[in-house]
């Protein structure tokens, strides 16, 4: 009887397994992240927690190497660096900031273990990358450049990177959106291809690794936003994809939703209950998305978002009372349930960002931050 129970466990137990490491090293919008064969994932319990809500960090990347770790800015502006080493629970201020004087900063963990720091010290004028190996104690300037790197009025840039070595800054001064690449952990960089966005700042991005989207925060703006996309054929570059016409209103959500970019759009004038839309690389609608109680539209309206798995997409956003919303569709966008709702955080959302690492959605956002995870 006891060999019976002891097979019937093991059994189990290989069926349950371990949540691998290269969850983690999955960033936003990362479709399959979970494997069900190897892992035993369950799809995402709908249980959304609020871990923090004073000292956390915005624009928050996961760990590498390390599960429980997070790294981040608390919020626009100088001695911003955060880390938290407790699964985003409580934060704190990395030993030495890397910058001393700048706009807004940007973090990412590499593969080993290294902590990426991307800004402009003196203003959008001069793009600095910093590095640390001992977790913010010490810092080395790896690159600089003038120009296309980073504005304190722009939402969204993004630092991304990956299990095998490569990092990449999606990033745009006032009127030139640029790449930056590595491919030793953030040792050495690159500036790569740059096109003139007609003065649209970037309103977020989303990358794995082989595709990728960051669209302009203002479609119609100068004449026309951008869209670029990463074509995994194209020889590691990047290229412009769309120019929005101005009539899909503010689309703020980037992702990549079953291996394809996608754009998330608040449709201007449309009514409480239907006005998003999610748009192709090259801005034609895909569907209409109906959110119940999600917010007015406006600039605190957009949102973040994360596609985990197959057919579903998790959205946090500002509801109609202006608190943080969550809603989540299971069935290829087709029905959205919202999950919660928290006092505080709707403004600003468009800084924040959204992940999926250790088998949980996790979400960062506001001007008043807030950092909390669904799992």
């Amino acid at each position: 009887m006891k060999k019976i129970l002891l097979s019937v466990m093991l059994s189990i137990m290989s069926g349950i397994g371990v949540v691998s490491s290269e969850a983690v090293m999955k960033i936003i919008g990362g479709q399959g992240a979970c494997d069900t064969t190897n892992t035993g994932c369950s799809p995402i319990p709908l249980t959304p927690t609020t871990l923090c809500t004073v000292s956390c960090a915005v624009e928050v990347s996961p760990s590498l190497v390390n599960a429980s770790r997070f790294v981040g800015g608390s919020s626009r502006g100088v001695g911003v660096c955060r880390i938290s080493i407790d699964g985003g629970v409580t934060w704190i201020a990395c030993a030495a900031q890397p910058f001393t004087l700048g706009n807004r900063e940007f973090y990412a963990e590499a593969a080993d273990g290294s902590i990426i720091a991307v800004g402009s010290p003196t203003g959008p004028t001069i793009c600095t990358i910093r590095r640390s190996t001992d977790l913010g104690v010490n810092w080395s300037t790896v690159f600089t450049q003038a120009g296309g790197c980073t504005s304190g009025n722009l939402e969204g840039h993004r630092l991304f990177c990956l299990s095998d070595g490569r990092c990449e800054f999606l990033g745009s001064d006032s009127s030139t959106a640029q790449i930056f690449r590595s491919s030793d952990n953030g040792a050495n960089w690159i500036a790569g291809e740059s096109a003139v966005a007609a003065n649209c700042g970037i309103s977020g991005s989303v990358w794995d690794g082989s595709v990728g989207i960051f669209p302009s925060q203002a479609p119609g703006c100068g004449g026309g936003g951008i869209a670029r996309t990463y074509l995994a054929s194209s020889s590691d570059t990047w290229v412009q994809s769309a120019v929005w016409n101005g009539t899909q209103g503010d689309c703020w959500g980037q992702i990549i939703y079953n291996s394809i970019p996608r754009v998330i759009c608040q449709s201007s004038g449309a009514t409480p209950d239907g006005r998003y839309t999610i748009r192709d690389s090259v801005g034609a609608n895909v569907q209409s998305l109906t959110i119940p109680n999600a917010g007015i539209a406006g600039t605190n309206a957009g949102g973040v978002a994360v596609s985990p798995f197959a057919n579903t997409l998790y959205i946090m956003a500002q509801t109609s009372a202006g608190f943080l919303g969550t809603w989540v569709s299971r069935d290829g966008l087709g029905t959205f349930v919202q999950l919660a709702s928290f006092s505080g955080g709707g403004a600003g959302i468009r800084g924040g960002n959204a992940f999926f690492a250790n088998g949980c959605v996790y979400f960062a956002v506001g001007s008043t931050p807030m950092f909390g995870k669904i799992c």
